[in-house]
């Protein structure tokens, strides 16, 4: 079962995951000054590379992904409805190619959420 994610600060070290899914749509910021996060969400063709200050939206309900690339991660995540959120600009995203991103869901989706019958 995956949890939900707790709104707020999250901190992961290089090379570490952090797997939820939000129970209201929010927005996901970043804090890494030598470093970027890899995105990708249930259901999205894209996987999203995120840079220091950037910001991705997020939906609810569905599986998201979160890996820290090359040092550690602080990670915000706030609901829709917060209005510190609205002053953050929106990310610049680097779109990866789809069968890269297939093959980085596949490396790093844990067995137990694999859909029913697999």
């Amino acid at each position: 079962m995956i949890k939900p994610f707790t709104t707020g600060q999250h901190r992961i070290e290089a090379g570490q995951l952090l797997a939820g899914t939000l129970t209201l749509a929010g927005y996901l910021t970043v804090t890494a000054p030598a470093g970027r996060a890899w995105v990708t969400v249930e259901g999205s063709a894209t996987d999203h590379w995120l840079a220091d200050g950037d910001q991705l939206p997020l939906p609810a309900h569905k599986l998201v992904v979160i890996e820290a690339d090359r040092c550690a991660l602080l990670l915000h995540l706030r609901d829709a409805t917060a209005t510190a959120a609205l002053a953050v600009p929106t990310a610049r995203v680097e779109e990866v190619g789809q069968s890269a991103a297939l093959a980085a869901r596949r490396r790093h989706t844990p067995s137990t959420t694999v859909g029913a019958g697999a």
